[in-house]
């Protein structure tokens, strides 16, 4: 099962029995604010917290990150 290697890789890419995943062809992540496509950086997509994206496979939509901006702070 793939997980996500948070020790090794400051980016957080996903692994397989510690080996990097490729991004699948046909995947696009969709900057939804600026309206483009997000480049591939060395095997990642990088993302910041101001715009929407949107990941797309095969034309289908995978996921969305919407309104990243909001902040909520709880406490007891």
């Amino acid at each position: 099962m793939p997980t996500t290697d948070f020790t090794n890789d400051p980016s957080a890419t996903m692994s397989y029995k510690g080996r990097q995943i490729q991004v699948p062809a046909n995947t696009i992540l969709r900057n939804m604010t600026e309206n483009q496509n997000e480049p591939i950086h060395n095997n990642s997509f990088y993302i910041t917290w101001i715009p929407n994206y949107t990941l797309f496979h095969n034309g289908a939509e995978i996921f969305r990150l919407e309104n990243q901006k909001h902040q909520a702070i709880k406490g007891d």
